[in-house]
């Protein structure tokens, strides 16, 4: 019992129908304004992920009766018109619908890529403040707990397998994390790599861990080790002081991992380093429970900042 209506998705080269339906009890204007978002997120994901898969055939959103969404390929349904959702369940398309998990294992693929697209839509929406929205969308999306993994070795049961606080949120923070390690412009050439290797077919977490090797061109096994495979997340604690030498100036900086229950973490660390009128942020590789580090800088510091936008998901 539908209510029923289209858009047009416009893209270099053509059109592409969006139909959408929806409960007469449901139908008015801001759900109907809510749901034609997707025409724009069609637009804004094709300039980060490439063409929509389907642009031969449509895309639509159909009313359901329970809450949530769920994709299916060219036609969502949805119960709800969150615009988290919507665009959620279009990032699928490629996601999960073009390419699937191989595996219940390795449902992340589907479901944190789905959710890191949810961040990418307030990163890259019109309007948007750019990454300051990104990192409040991540900041919203952090996982309850880090205890377990995003690589889904409980099968037992569906709530296992599509766990929120894993296959999702862990999840979308370990696409976020690699995006840091490798740089943007090579994060979203592995995107493209791995679409164009495994698009209409099906992917397991090695085959993604292998694309992102072959395009970063250095081994990454270590980061799907501790981020996708592995349990946890780092725990940070520093000490620095301010010194002169011979005119230049410096920081020493003491940093250690606390915590107890996980191994060492590998990663890039942001620090950001105050002086009188400005600051300057420097990157620091940290693989060791402590290190000692010594970083020339441009003005005796007054302060510094660790990881200020949370691109690492410590604790």
């Amino acid at each position: 019992n539908y209510n029923q209506w289209s858009q047009t998705y416009s893209y270099p080269g053509g059109t592409m129908p969006v139909e959408f339906s929806i409960y007469p009890a449901n139908d008015t204007a801001a759900n109907r304004a809510a749901w034609e978002k997707c025409v724009t997120m069609l637009a804004t994901y094709r300039n980060i992920y490439g063409e929509y898969p389907f642009t031969s055939e449509k895309y639509g959103i159909y009313n359901f009766n329970f809450s949530g969404g769920e994709e299916h390929q060219t036609y969502t349904g949805e119960g709800t018109f969150s615009e988290s959702v919507t665009s959620h369940e279009l990032g699928h398309q490629w996601w999960g619908d073009n390419i699937t998990c191989k595996t219940w294992p390795d449902i992340w693929l589907n479901e944190g890529f789905a959710t890191y697209t949810e961040a990418l839509w307030e990163e890259r929406k019109p309007g948007s403040s750019g990454l300051p929205a990104l990192f409040s969308a991540m900041a919203a999306r952090r996982p309850s707990q880090v205890s377990g993994t995003v690589y889904r070795t409980d099968v037992s049961s569906a709530s296992t397998i599509f766990s929120s606080t894993y296959a999702y949120r862990k999840g979308g923070w370990a696409l976020h994390q690699l995006r840091h390690v490798v740089g943007d412009t090579t994060f979203f050439n592995i995107l493209a790599a791995y679409r164009a290797a495994y698009q209409g077919s099906a992917a397991t977490t090695d085959d993604f861990a292998a694309v992102a090797s072959s395009v970063y061109g250095q081994d990454l096994s270590w980061f799907f080790s501790e981020w996708v495979y592995g349990p946890g997340a780092p725990a940070y604690a520093y000490g620095w002081q301010a010194f002169n030498l011979l005119g230049q100036d410096y920081i020493r900086l003491r940093f250690r991992q606390t915590q107890t229950a996980y191994p060492v973490f590998k990663m890039p660390v942001d620090i950001r380093v105050n002086f009188a009128s400005s600051s300057q942020t420097y990157k620091i590789w940290n693989d060791a429970a402590t290190e000692w580090f010594v970083i020339p800088v441009a003005a005796p510091a007054t302060g510094i900042a660790v990881d200020e936008n949370d691109w690492i998901l410590n604790t």
